[in-house]
């Protein structure tokens, strides 16, 4: 598991001086007490000499080291679901974006910072002449002279950077540079203004933090590996279907451009702009037309609202999410209160051919019910819950025996009509025993193993001392089972102790073949014999010691069961109307349907009494022994896309504010996933996989909402606060791009009224903040 990470968010990174050409002048004046000049006019030269140190700072003007690029997001070439995401690429160079003066001539702040001199812009297909296709592709014909000289040609429709050449060290004139040209309309609907330049960079800095939940772990590249990183967002959303190119561009030379009241400008007759692009890459967005993951789950979770989408009152919001049929309306009558009853808990009727060939009505019920676990059935034995006893073992041990699918069958008088639900579970087991390839041969092995131990333990206990050299006052079973051959060895014994010669005296004796005979004591039956055995408390635990080897391929098949592994989809839901399509359902576990289904398949193959014997009480406590894995008392089925295309998809229980243990969570289809609890949680989740934080927005009815998050130093910083803001409000007219000058001002509201900004307004770092997306999380709770 990846150690967590802490991520403190930074506005900026500023270094001392810019990049550029710089004199440093030293002048010394000596002067008196009086504070007269002691250097005197017309003397020759001064007392000390002016002395001038010329020196130049090189920084990334005009291109940009590859090894300055950390990461980019969305990666590139990648295609997926990006339409609510702000593409951004982290560098390594901390103080890149402030390294220069964007406008020359200028100190280059604004209200106490420096604005940085790049921007992170996002183009669609056919909005480059140059890239139709949008690869990122950038022309590199020009030097940077040629780019710097077309603001002084006036003829020119295209517009280039206003720097002086002087200002540029010589060498990085002649040197080629990467461009696009802009049209001027696409210009203008992109390019961020220049007081929103300041929001769309900030500094992160990752490190370890090994006290956080592991739950809070990023996995996308640039929020993992510990360091500083500078990062620098586009203000474009890529909302619709195509290819995008991100160019990182610089600005310097057009803040005339970026400071008109209205927004970004262009002059009269300029077609294009020429900008410098430090560095590109190109990804497709693939917008999913069946939405995104907060609007599928939140999709999910709107039976169980109080109020619709509309604010009408829901009355079944508490049981909306619970499997089973919707009840009818109507309650006039008894008939429908008693068919309300039974499909509140569970039922689905079914048609039903008695063994008499009669055509009736039958209830039936699977293991998962909305409703607690009911108490059994009368003249049905008591059933020991796992959880009255404290071990998850004494399930399968204590379970009652069943019996037959006959007795199992439950008829109710009143309406004449039968629930089938426990003998079809007995049945069912009794069909997987026969049908399932490895359960068939476990089972086969079991009995063999069984019939052989338990007859040489009846056979040992109950011969004569005389002849087995075994006393069956003091012999355990254990003992009687483990001996490998008690009369072979006694007979043995006998021999050696000259049982020959006495034997041959004896017939040599005169007249020893006349000397009458006591008549023999009936001997015992083998009934008795079995009854005797059996009565011995030790025999159960004996025999299912010896038979762990034979248990344990049984076991797993029980273990299995248990799980409701090997059971029919149709036999867990009766009726598909349960489960309609984008739909989550919750539901208890029945334990007497699994103990029936257990006694169904343990009872296999028994033809004697015997057989019954050992296949339910020494098959199931060695079972029990062996078992390992709890039996489930709750659980969720979910039919939904978010099963298919989010196959990361965390499922989360609790009780008591400890996490509830899940015992099986499979695919039964492509967007069908059942998951089963060990104990019932108080509340369930359903999140994104972690990998999925990013920057941008949440959709919700296909606008984008920013989820506002604690600044305060509360110890919550960061948290989701239950407050939302919607930015599709805030969009330049006709296109994606963030009017970050409406935005950021309706945040500093907001979290002014929220009491997360005491004073002051928004920073880029408070901004950032506002902008993470982490995985979206559903939380549903216990009625």
């Amino acid at each position: 598991m990846a150690t967590p990470r802490l991520i403190t968010f930074y506005d900026s990174y500023t270094p001392f001086l810019t990049g550029g050409r710089y004199a440093i002048t030293i002048h010394q004046e000596v002067r008196d007490a009086g504070g007269r000049s002691l250097s005197h006019p017309g003397e020759s030269g001064d007392q000390f000499p002016e002395v001038t140190q010329h020196f130049e700072v090189h920084a990334p003007r005009f291109a940009l080291q590859p090894g300055f690029v950390h990461a980019v997001h969305p990666p590139s070439g990648a295609v997926g679901p990006f339409d609510n995401q702000l593409a951004h690429v982290s560098l390594t160079r901390l103080t890149l974006p402030w390294e220069q003066i964007l406008a020359e001539g200028t100190d280059g702040e604004s209200e106490g910072e420096r604005v940085p001199w790049m921007a992170l812009l996002i183009f669609a297909e056919n909005e480059l002449p140059g890239d139709p296709r949008a690869q990122g592709e950038a022309d590199t014909e020009y030097t940077v002279q040629d780019v710097l000289d077309l603001h002084k040609d006036s003829r020119s429709t295209i517009l280039g950077p206003e720097i002086e050449p002087d200002t540029v060290i010589p060498q990085v004139l002649q040197g080629r540079c990467r461009t696009i040209d802009v049209p001027a309309k696409v210009f203008t609907a992109v390019v961020p203004r220049f007081d929103e330049l300041n929001y769309l960079t900030h500094v992160r800095e990752v490190t370890e933090r090994p006290t956080l939940s592991a739950k809070s772990k990023m996995s996308a590249e640039e929020f993992t590996e510990t360091g500083r990183y500078t990062l620098v967002l586009a203000n474009r959303f890529p909302r619709t279907y195509g290819n995008y190119a991100a160019h990182l561009v610089s600005l310097e030379g057009f803040v005339g451009c970026l400071k008109p009241e209205g927004g970004p400008r262009t002059p009269d007759g300029i077609d294009s702009v020429r900008l410098v692009s430090l560095m590109s890459w190109s990804f497709t967005s693939h917008p999913d037309p069946g939405g995104h993951f907060s609007e599928v789950v939140h999709n999910l979770a709107l039976p169980g609202e109080p109020f619709d989408d509309e604010q009408h009152p829901n009355p079944d919001h508490e049981n909306a999410l619970s499997l089973r049929l919707p009840p009818p309306a109507d309650e006039d009558t008894e008939e429908t209160a008693e068919v309300n009853k039974r499909l509140r808990w569970g039922y689905a009727p079914l048609s039903y051919l008695t063994a008499e060939g009669e055509q009736t009505l039958a209830w039936y019920r699977g293991p998962l019910i909305p409703v607690p676990p009911p108490p059994l059935p009368p003249g049905l034995p008591p059933f020991t819950r796992a959880s009255d006893s404290g071990d998850h073992r004494a399930r399968a041990d204590a379970a009652p025996v069943l019996g037959t699918p006959d007795g199992l069958l439950i008829y109710d008088p009143q309406w004449g009509v039968f629930d089938l639900t426990y003998a079809v579970a007995w049945t069912m087991g009794r069909l997987l025993a026969l049908s399932h390839a490895p359960a068939r041969t476990a089972q086969k092995a079991f009995r063999r193993k069984a019939r052989t131990a338990f007859s040489a333990a009846v056979t040992r206990l109950t011969t004569l001392p005389e002849i087995s050299g075994l006393d069956p006052r003091t012999l355990t079973t254990a003992a009687a089972i483990a001996h490998p051959r008690p009369a072979t060895d006694r007979l043995h014994t006998l021999l050696a102790d000259g049982l020959a010669r006495r034997l041959t005296r004896r017939r040599d004796r005169p007249g020893a073949g006349s000397t009458p005979r006591a008549a023999p004591s009936a001997a015992p039956t083998r009934a008795h014999r079995l009854r005797t055995v059996l009565e011995r408390g030790e025999v159960y635990e004996a025999l299912a010691r010896s038979l762990a080897d034979e248990t344990g391929p049984v076991g797993d098949i029980i273990d299995a069961l248990a799980a409701l592994d090997l059971v029919p989809f149709d036999h867990l839901v009766a009726d598909q109307r349960m489960l309609p399509q984008e739909s989550v359902r919750f539901f208890y576990v029945d334990p007497t349907w699994i103990t029936a289904l257990v006694d169904g398949f343990v009872n296999a193959g028994a033809q004697t009494t015997t057989d019954n014997i050992l296949q339910t009480a020494v098959l199931r406590r060695s079972a029990a022994e062996a078992n390992t894995v709890p039996w489930p008392e709750a659980g969720l089925l979910l039919r939904s896309r978010l099963a298919r295309d989010w196959p990361g998809l965390i499922i989360e229980g609790d009780k008591d504010g400890r996490p509830v243990e899940i015992v099986r969570r499979e695919y039964l289809a492509p967007d069908l996933l059942l998951c089963l609890f060990a104990e019932v949680p108080d509340t369930v989740t359903l999140a994104e996989p972690h990998q999925d934080l990013y920057i941008g927005a949440q959709v919700e009815h296909g606008d984008l909402f920013l989820d506002l998050r604690y600044l305060a130093d509360n110890g919550r910083t960061g948290a989701p606060i239950s407050d939302d803001d919607n930015v599709s409000a805030h969009l330049r007219t006709g296109t994606d791009t963030m009017d970050i000058h409406r935005i950021a001002p309706e945040l500093t509201r907001r979290l002014h009224e929220l009491g997360q900004l005491p004073d002051g307004e928004l920073t880029p770092a408070g901004f950032a903040v506002q902008l993470i997306q982490s995985p979206t999380r559903q939380t549903f709770r216990q009625p």
